[in-house]
């Protein structure tokens, strides 16, 4: 089977067609397809950042050994993405102290995120500080969540009620995604996912189907790191009752399940995947908060939706605290009742930045930690 050089540019955009010249026959112009894709593949490979950045002078399958693996995780969680935020400033003014210019980018060898943890992870990725998102989120947070019109009518009805109502019809978001892909616009204009400066790892669902699978796209693999980054962003954030699904290269996908809000475990799978042994991994986790279980709404909610039982997130930390041990270090602040994740009303995110610090504060031997590793 054979495809015009057109076809197959068009098919895998983005300049990998260029290292398949010798491929083109000079009569017809054509190229063999199995060969192209080959030079294709190969060229991306060697532009891939490498699985770690410290490495040991020991062999190992596919290179040499990591000395370590870091990896950073940051859950979902929309505008309380504040408080992670703040601990990753933290984190790169630390490092910047002995490295000054010294990017996070620069620091782990894996970044994930989901939903707006996605949004924050894909943009360190691509080099921008910490502080220079948070900027968006502190300034900029009714863009985030701009109102559908469509959904006007649950204006003024409690949460609680918004997420019932609203799952069971699944016509209506309460969100456009347009202000987040204006947003997304702004920082990775038109770069692909194989654009990152290190490895990264995006939860998503996809529910083309009707049956949602769980996918986590990343550089690593070829078809996801054909996808542009606003795409991705959008995707991730797509959380249902919130967002509108997003169709991407004839695939619809959803924002990560609740077991998937917090991408940490996703991550060692990763490492596995990618044989790197698992004595050497090492997990920084960043949560956006937690409400205390006997929160009256945490219980109704969990009536209503026993799949979302905060205990499955309970199950993840203490699987991966059993696996790693000390090598698995999370911050997560307790509230004493749930904190929505699109309140922007003001005064919003001066509490939440201040519930940044807060846990910053508590736990600056921690981050101080962290900070000496790299």
């Amino acid at each position: 089977m054979t495809v015009t050089y057109e076809q197959l540019a068009l098919a895998y955009s983005g300049g990998y067609i260029q290292g398949a010249g010798s491929e083109v026959s000079k009569e017809t112009g054509e190229v063999n397809v199995a060969e192209a894709i080959g030079r294709i593949k190969q060229d991306f490979a060697k532009k891939l950042p490498p699985i770690a950045k410290q490495l040991e002078h020991d062999r190992w399958e596919g290179g040499q050994v990591p000395r370590i693996f870091n990896v950073l995780s940051i859950d979902g969680g929309g505008i309380r993405g504040i408080i992670p935020l703040i601990a990753l400033c933290a984190l790169e003014e630390m490092i910047q102290q002995t490295n000054p210019g010294a990017r996070l980018s620069d620091q782990f060898d894996l970044i994930a995120g989901t939903s707006t943890g996605g949004l924050i992870a894909l943009g360190l990725a691509c080099g921008h500080t910490a502080k220079s998102i948070l900027e968006i989120f502190t300034d900029r947070p009714s863009q985030i969540f701009t109102p559908n019109k469509n959904s006007s009518y649950m204006h003024g009805v409690p949460p609680l009620i918004q997420a019932y109502v609203i799952e069971k019809q699944s016509q209506y978001p309460l969100y456009s995604l347009a202000g987040v892909r204006k947003i997304a616009n702004e920082l990775f204009e038109d770069k692909l996912l194989a654009n990152a400066l290190t490895n990264v790892l995006v939860p998503v669902v996809d529910v083309t189907d009707g049956s949602p699978k769980t996918k986590c796209l990343t550089n690593r693999e070829f078809d996801d790191s054909r996808l542009t980054m606003v795409n991705v962003v959008c995707a991730t954030m797509a959380t249902p009752t919130y967002f509108p699904k997003q169709r991407i290269k004839g695939r619809i996908y959803v924002g990560g399940r609740l077991s998937l809000n917090d991408p940490a475990l996703e991550c060692l799978n990763f490492a596995r995947k990618w044989n790197v042994p698992q004595d050497k991994v090492r997990i920084f986790s960043l949560g956006t908060g937690e409400a205390d279980k006997e929160d009256s709404i945490c219980r109704v909610r969990s009536l209503l939706y026993p799949q979302m039982e905060v205990t499955e997130h309970a199950k993840v930390r203490d699987s991966l605290q059993q696996t790693l041990g000390c090598r698995y270090l999370r911050l997560s602040p307790s509230f004493e009742s749930e904190k929505p994740m699109d309140d922007v009303q003001e005064g919003c995110t001066d509490r939440l930045c201040e519930e940044g610090r807060d846990q910053v504060k508590e736990n600056y031997d921690t981050i101080k930690q962290v900070a000496g590793m790299f």
